[in-house]
């Protein structure tokens, strides 16, 4: 019976001995979760944005009128588009000087886009600017004077093209949501895709930016409602035949609506 309870009598003591290091366990257990959490779930969160869609991006603005910048290159088919959509809205705002044209052969169309390009734009009114700059030639891989940019450095030319042109709002901008953001169709982000490289080179896609006191909008790329195609195969005009429709009022009601839809914008971020 002794040797029984003299058993019993160090199981105990072993037993109180590590109880007594329980809240030291927990104790570092505590530590390494509060030193590793941060790591674990403070990835950072990248703004994304959505291919083809007028999309808000700030509630804050950065200009006290409208200001308007369009950036894309000469014979971009997505800028070619978009130049129409931003002709039919802005050209009661003042007066455009612009030179029709064509993209360059457009493989997803199977044909050149027709558009114009935005030379300069004269407000009637102050409450509104607009400016397009144009980072490339002909193609992505050329200045607009036809020298051709090394290979591998197509988005920092024409990022310090940006630079050099645009307000430190517009370029910081473009870090964020076009170099360093992430690139959505459909509402679905393609982890590890921006916008500068989403079609596998690294460049400077189009981009048309509105800001004005109550926000900021952002266009990537060419407006869902009114498409290359549609405009190519559909309208089957020359450039110089729309642009004279659309001065006189007859326009594609895909564009009509999509500028619309570019009007109304303007009008809540005045």
């Amino acid at each position: 019976m002794a040797n029984k309870r003299g058993k019993r009598t160090g199981e105990k003591k072993e037993s109180t001995s590590f109880l007594a290091y329980i809240p030291f366990i927990v104790l570092v257990a505590v530590i390494i979760a509060f030193v590793t959490l941060p790591y674990i779930s403070s990835k950072p969160s990248l703004p994304v944005v959505e291919m083809n869609q007028f999309e808000k991006i700030s509630n804050h603005g950065f200009t006290n009128n409208v200001q308007i910048y369009f950036i894309t290159w000469y014979k971009s088919p997505d800028g070619a588009t978009d130049s129409w959509v931003i002709y039919t809205a802005l050209h009661h705002y003042g007066v455009f000087n612009v030179t029709p044209t064509y993209s360059i052969y457009d493989q997803f169309v199977g044909n050149a886009t027709p558009g114009l390009i935005l030379n300069s734009f004269t407000p009637n009114t102050s409450s509104i600017y607009f400016k397009a700059i144009y980072v490339y030639g002909d193609n992505y891989n050329e200045t607009i004077n036809g020298t051709v940019i090394p290979q591998g450095e197509y988005l920092n030319y024409a990022l310090a093209v940006i630079k050099a042109q645009a307000p430190s709002w517009v370029y910081n901008m473009i870090l964020k949501y076009i170099v360093n953001g992430v690139v959505a169709y459909g509402k679905e982000a393609v982890e590890g895709i921006s916008p500068a490289n989403y079609t596998g080179v690294t460049r400077m896609p189009t981009v048309l930016i509105i800001s004005g006191p109550k926000g900021v909008w952002l266009l990537l790329g060419y407006p869902e409602q009114f498409t290359p195609t549609y405009l190519t195969l559909a309208v089957k005009e020359t450039p110089t035949q729309l642009l004279e429709n659309i001065d006189e009022g007859k326009i594609p009601e895909p564009l009509n609506a999509t500028a619309s839809t570019l009007l109304q914008i303007i009008n809540m971020v005045s």
